[in-house]
């Protein structure tokens, strides 16, 4: 009688041969200092950037060029859903993944010599993406103010809208904020992957079937 154990092993093997994927780099935006200028979050206005991911796996972390006004409170980056060419949806309905930092892990508007420079902020587990997907960074914040270096053209071809305010989706449109997206590929199966699997586990049943000693056959 054939049984669903025989095809066990097949998973046993699949699990013990995957590692652990390393994040890299997805979409950047890479630090121009000579085209250093910014904008900021505050009260009702959020400001962000919109991306289409590259690679489908784990987002992880986001590395973003940011300062805050002050030392004290705090902000929220939000990785929100999008339909493909179009603005952003502010709604927390659209949230893929979520932190709440505190403006003392970034650079201050009083640190001597203030330069663009990067901070990364993680996220555990890490929402899935896949490659083709259209996302937005958002910055959220209610007190003080929180600011985004940017570059002054649309150097980074992740979309038609690069840099928006909840304000005014028309604001800076031409322009980019500096970032990374770190993703931790999961790749998806391929169709000879697939094939070759299923014919592994016919293998497995029909041995099954003459042989009750072999792969854990009972």
């Amino acid at each position: 009688m054939l049984r669903l154990i025989s095809v066990l092993p097949l998973f046993v093997v699949i699990q013990v041969c995957a590692a652990a994927p390393i994040a890299l780099i997805d979409q950047h935006n890479e630090i121009r200092p000579q085209y250093a200028y910014y904008q900021s979050a505050m009260n009702s206005i959020d400001i962000g950037q919109t991306l289409t991911v590259g690679v489908t796996g784990k987002l992880t972390r986001l590395e973003m060029a940011l300062y805050g006004d002050s030392d004290f409170g705090q902000f929220t980056i939000d990785v929100s859903t999008r339909s493909p060419n179009r603005p952003p949806d502010f709604s927390e309905a659209s949230v893929l993944a979520s932190t709440t930092v505190f403006k003392s892990a970034i650079p201050s508007v009083s640190d001597v010599g203030l330069k663009p420079s990067f901070t990364a902020f993680d996220f555990e587990g890490g929402p899935l993406v896949r490659a083709g997907d259209a996302l937005a960074i958002i910055l959220r914040n209610d007190a003080g103010s929180v600011s985004w270096w940017h570059g002054v053209d649309n150097n980074y071809p992740g979309s038609i809208y690069k840099f928006f305010s909840h304000s005014s989706l028309a604001l800076l449109a031409s322009a980019a904020g500096y970032f990374r997206s770190y993703v931790a590929p999961v790749p998806e199966p391929s169709a000879n992957f697939l094939a070759a699997a299923c014919l592994f586990g016919a293998s497995v049943v029909r041995s099954c079937g003459g042989s009750r000693r072999r792969f854990g056959c009972s």
